[in-house]
């Protein structure tokens, strides 16, 4: 079952990895390699609860992934600083 609130449409876990056809592990993965941002693609039903489920914002997660970039940070990505270090002469 879909969940709506103010227009946009929300999934459990599961049910968006079954939408996308990919596991639960793939959508962590990517959730912690920081293409999936909490309060933008994702919320927490229940805050304050630290094992609260997890509903992920269809759209937002569908764009992101036929972007399939990070999101942009203010501070430099890990790709960045390797690309420097290895520019300076590092391993």
């Amino acid at each position: 079952m879909k969940k709506t609130v103010q227009g946009e449409q929300f999934l459990t876990t599961s049910k968006l990895c079954k939408l996308l056809d990919i596991s639960v592990f793939t959508l962590w993965r990517r959730r912690d390699e920081g293409y999936f941002v909490m309060g933008i693609h994702y919320f927490k039903t229940n805050p304050n609860i630290s094992n609260s489920q997890i509903i992920w914002d269809v759209q937002k997660v569908l764009k992101q992934f036929a972007e399939w970039k990070l999101p942009s940070k203010d501070e430099k990505d890990r790709f960045t600083l390797i690309q420097e270090a290895n520019d300076k002469g590092g391993n």
